[in-house]
């Protein structure tokens, strides 16, 4: 029944760790894509305009998603250490209580989203240049209507992957991801729907995924199939949810908070610069990001092994971590420099945009922050799995506080303009590096370990 479980307190660190993070990577790999296409045709199909529209919602919406997040890391952190020392009756109340969480805070963040859309993009300076103000309007109305759905699927993969098993949410995304695909060519570049049809499709493929991802989960994992007792509202799993949930959430709010100061000022420079920037980062994610597969089961392994009083075998899973991360960005980062220009050049059909050279100004300095933006996910991971959610906010909000300070005086106060922006990216990264790897060897986290 273990199927694609897997337990991360036996066995060697690296091969456990990288087999688990091979689904991992193509999930994130997937999702990129998934995103990537949406960019692509509305580029193609409909123009620079509606390309800057898709990405000037993205830092807006990623807010709400990322303070959701935080309750689903939560509920992640703690069953990975009750599925470690073997308590399920509290991984499935887990389960049932974070359910009624996420799917409010889902509920709520998305109808309040939908009624002000418009003002939250005007907030940050989103142009009403040909038309980007009302298309982002459309599009990230209909983006938060579908929140809910957004968050259920989250949760369940999340769920799944707390459990030892990334392959089954590789393949619903594959599934999800076809179906995206082919959804925006009806919508988009068939039937003519611009960047409402591209959040259509979006939000049809994300219910299919929901419902096969929960059906899937409590199929092949039937400690979490919870019964009418295991329904009930429980204060402790709650108060435990809270107590890590809420550092996570506080962590991606700061983050996404900084995510929209900087999309603001990415706006200030105009229509081109928002596509460029926005191309570049959706490239970036996608090419650079992988690591972050091994971050993620760098964390279950973390909570495995704390929640199984096994501290010392977490070191070993850094150490594997750790190399792996810097073999892939030496392979990323000569990809973004190389193939760099060729790939700015599928998100646009006027082979002579400005748009074009903006994009790859920003995926070179993005080759040099990929080793740098490994290792602080790689710490602050570590310490989130292991109990230390504080220690995880604070390596965050460093990160984005450099990265924010930093674009505003180099923008503003120097001749780099909007090319300051990309540069504080691989400073931000280097800082918060620093301070997760200070209290990774301080061993603080060590003790955090919460079950019995």
């Amino acid at each position: 029944m273990a199927g694609t479980r897997r337990d991360f307190t036996a066995g060697s660190p690296a091969k456990e760790m990288l087999l688990f993070a091979i689904p991992l990577i193509g999930t994130m790999i997937l999702q990129n894509l998934y995103t990537t296409a949406d960019l692509v045709i509305v580029g193609r199909y409909v123009g620079d305009s509606a390309l800057a529209a898709v990405g000037a919602t993205a830092s807006i919406s990623t807010m709400v998603l990322m303070l959701i997040a935080g309750a689903t890391e939560g509920m992640s952190v703690i069953i990975a250490q009750f599925y470690g020392a073997k308590d399920y009756e509290k991984v499935r109340r887990t389960v049932t209580n974070s359910l009624y969480l996420i799917a409010g805070m889902a509920l709520v963040f998305g109808v309040l989203g939908a009624m002000f859309a418009k003002p939250l993009l005007m907030l940050i300076h989103v142009t009403p240049e040909n038309g980007v103000l009302e298309s982002a309007t459309a599009y990230l109305r209909i983006i938060f209507l579908g929140e809910v759905a957004t968050s259920l699927y989250n949760m369940a993969n999340s769920l799944s992957r707390a459990l030892g098993d990334s392959l089954t949410p590789l393949i619903v995304l594959v599934v999800c991801s076809i179906m995206n695909v082919l959804l925006n060519f009806v919508f988009v570049a068939r039937l003519g729907m611009g960047v409402e049809g591209v959040a259509y499709a979006t939000i049809l493929a994300t219910i299919c995924s929901a419902a096969v991802s929960w059906v899937l989960m409590l199929k092949k994992n039937p400690v979490v199939r919870f019964g009418r007792k295991d329904m009930k509202i429980d204060r402790s799993i709650l108060i435990l949810t809270a107590k890590i949930g809420v550092p996570s959430a506080m962590k991606s709010s700061t983050t996404a908070i900084g995510n929209i100061l900087l999309q603001n000022l990415v706006n200030s420079f105009g229509m081109l610069v928002m596509a460029g920037y926005n191309a570049g980062i959706q490239l970036e994610r996608l090419i650079a990001n992988p690591p972050g597969g091994i971050t993620q089961a760098m964390q279950v392994f973390a909570g495995q092994n704390v929640g199984a009083g096994q501290q010392k075998r977490v070191k070993k899973g850094f150490a594997a971590g750790f190399c792996i991360i810097t073999i892939y960005c030496i392979f990323s980062a000569i990809v973004l420099v190389v193939g760099g220009k060729f790939l700015i050049g599928l998100f646009s059909a006027d082979a002579d945009s400005a748009m074009m050279d903006i994009g790859y100004a920003y995926l070179v300095t993005a080759a040099f922050s990929t080793y740098f933006c490994g290792m602080a996910w790689l710490t602050k991971s570590t310490l989130i799995g292991a109990g230390d959610a504080s220690a995880g906010l604070y390596i965050s909000v460093i990160e984005i506080l450099v990265r924010v300070v930093v674009s505003y005086i180099l923008a503003w106060y120097t001749p780099l303009g909007y090319l300051g922006i990309f540069i504080a990216t691989p400073i931000s990264y280097v800082a918060s590096g620093i301070y997760g790897l200070v209290c990774f060897r301080g061993g603080k986290w060590m003790k955090k370990r919460f079950v019995e």
